[in-house]
């Protein structure tokens, strides 16, 4: 029996048969449950649940300070990610000086949570529009709502809600769109209505003063009168630094605080709250942890720096063996080219590998960080509200062009320069990473330190390295070639013996000619007679006679 092919239509097959996109939609459900799964339950269906109420992060705040405060914080999620929790809530005050230094700590201890975290900021966190405008950057939204089980969760912004110091239009929007959100879940018979905030609506009394604590009269009221209308269940705060509980004047809520992980004013201990929400209604109980006592995070007498060389991190090691190599194959290419005496590749590898050192004292005894300690690293421009999210990008797309430019232009013998290209954009990449490492723009903070960012350093070097070994050996026979061209002509001698020629006889030298020499006659002089009178002579003749030797 032969076999007969049929072709198929894939994309007729895809489009109309019911069963290949039954199978698509459960795919993707399914990822979507995976992704998301406290907000891809059953909003309209009751379920018993719980979740952890943690209080005030705070980094750089209370023993130990930055460091301190950030190993507590590690601590507490090793202890809630033992807990049967669905979710985590942080009610504010994620750092204390809102520096980047504390961001980045606080960045590094959330990723130490395995379960879903819901934010909002705290008076710490948002100072200013500036400050808001930077919390929706890192975080998104600063006020939103959540069902979980059918239960609601109003999450508050109470630096903009409480009054309207920081911007008013903010204010009033802020407000519209609680009263707005409160009814919805209203009508929409939510078995419990939660409201988090920072602060909370007061202390003691709902007829206390207005003070830093809690909200001013006028808000205060009104966000009462809203609580009794729409039935709010409990109201979850933080803010105070104190483990408390009380019944709300007015309406049948309670309110609840927790200390959190930073520093105390209660001796209840650092723990968290963990709420269980079932049929019977919200019971809750604290969760007391006993943190590692904060060690001393300092070198040189620098609070909080931490060479990366002193971290035991195998990695890390491996990337500063790259870029030391790097660095010394960059200085021997740099010899290599001064001894062929090549100037143009000479000074390329001699700024590559001043950069190349310079990276790598960065890698080894993070610069970036002591930087940042020291508030030197650039996270945004002050006053400018609007497009923070490009200023960082700009900033270190224009240095990558100039220092690009400025390349091309200084070295102007490119073209002489073997593997100079691909090199030059390595090296490129490298002075990127590292101007990346001093911004505190959070995308960009929460890739370094992963396996990619480390991976990407390890390219760098390694192309550094081939290409400076490659260009090493161009500079080695160029240097050979050009002492051959110097080295004087040799002659070449024969196999075959050649007979000796005998040397040549010395010519005599000619006789000298014998010269005679003729004896002068002395000349006669007549005598002189009687008669004859003498000559008179002078002296001075006389004398002239003698030297002439006419006269002896």
């Amino acid at each position: 029996m032969s076999r007969i092919h049929v072709p198929i239509n894939h994309q007729r097959l895809l489009t109309t048969n019911p069963v290949i996109w039954l199978l698509v939609w459960t795919c993707l459900m399914s990822l979507t449950l995976m992704s998301n799964p406290v907000n891809a339950q059953d909003r309209d269906t009751f379920r018993p649940f719980s979740f952890v109420l943690l209080g005030d992060p705070q980094i750089g705040y209370g023993n130990g300070m930055a460091h301190g405060s950030y190993q507590r914080f590690v601590d507490q999620a090793k202890v809630l990610n033992a807990l049967p929790s669905d979710f985590i809530i942080m009610p504010g005050d994620m750092v204390h000086s809102n520096n980047p230094y504390q961001w980045k700590l606080f960045m590094q201890g959330v990723k130490q949570y395995d379960r879903q975290l819901f934010l909002i900021p705290g008076n710490h966190d948002v100072e200013s529009l500036v400050d808001l405008q930077r919390y929706r950057d890192r975080f998104g939204a600063d006020y939103y709502d959540f069902v979980v089980h059918n239960c609601a969760f109003v999450m508050i912004n109470s630096e903009t809600a409480r009054d309207d110091a920081i911007d008013r239009d903010e204010h009033i929007a802020h407000w519209n769109w609680l009263e707005k959100t409160l009814e919805e879940h209203h009508l929409a018979n939510r078995r419990h209505i939660f409201l988090v905030m920072h602060r909370p609506l007061y202390r003691y009394q709902a007829d206390e003063k207005t003070e830093y604590e809690n909200w001013p009269r006028g808000t205060r009221d009104k966000m009462l009168k809203l609580m009794d209308k729409y039935n709010v269940s409990a109201v979850l705060a933080g803010h105070l630094h104190q483990t408390r509980e009380w019944d709300m004047q007015d309406t049948d809520a309670k309110s609840y605080t927790v200390g959190g992980t930073s520093r105390l004013w209660d001796e209840k201990g650092h723990g968290c709250r963990v709420f269980h929400v079932n049929a019977t209604g919200i019971t809750q109980e604290y969760q007391v942890f006993e943190p590692t006592w904060p060690k001393r995070w300092h070198f040189v007498g620098v609070m909080g720096y931490v060479p990366a060389i002193f971290k035991n991190d195998i990695m890390l090691y491996g990337v500063m063996l790259l870029y030391a190599v790097a660095t010394l194959l960059s200085v021997r290419t740099w010899r290599h080219w001064a001894k062929a005496k090549f100037r143009g590749p000479k000074r390329f590898w001699g700024v590559a590998s001043g950069i190349m050192l310079l990276l790598t004292l960065n890698v080894i005894f993070s610069l970036n960080d002591l930087a940042m300690i020291f508030g030197a690293r650039f996270d945004y421009l002050p006053g400018m509200a609007d497009g923070l999210k490009t200023i960082p990008l700009a900033i270190i797309g224009l240095l990558v062009i100039v220092s690009l430019g400025s390349a091309v232009v200084y070295f102007r013998q490119m073209h002489r320069v073997r593997f100079g290209y691909l090199a030059l954009a390595a090296i490129t990449v490298g002075i990127s990473q590292a101007m990346l490492s001093f911004s505190t723009y959070e995308p960009w903070l929460s890739w370094m330190d992963t396996p990619y960012w480390l991976m990407s350093h390890a390219g760098v070097c390694l192309i550094v390295c081939l290409m400076a070994k490659l260009s090493s050996n161009r500079a080695t026979q160029n240097s050979q070639v050009s002492a051959t061209m110097r080295r004087p002509r040799q002659i070449q001698h024969t196999t075959q013996p050649t007979r000796p020629t005998p040397p040549r006889p010395r010519p005599k030298p000619a006789a000298k000619p014998q010269v005679t020499q003729t004896r002068r006659e002395p000349v006669s002089r007549p005598t002189p007679t009687a008669t004859t009178q003498p000559t008179q002579v002078s002296d001075a003749f006389m004398a002239a006679m003698i030297r002439s030797g006419r006269r002896k």
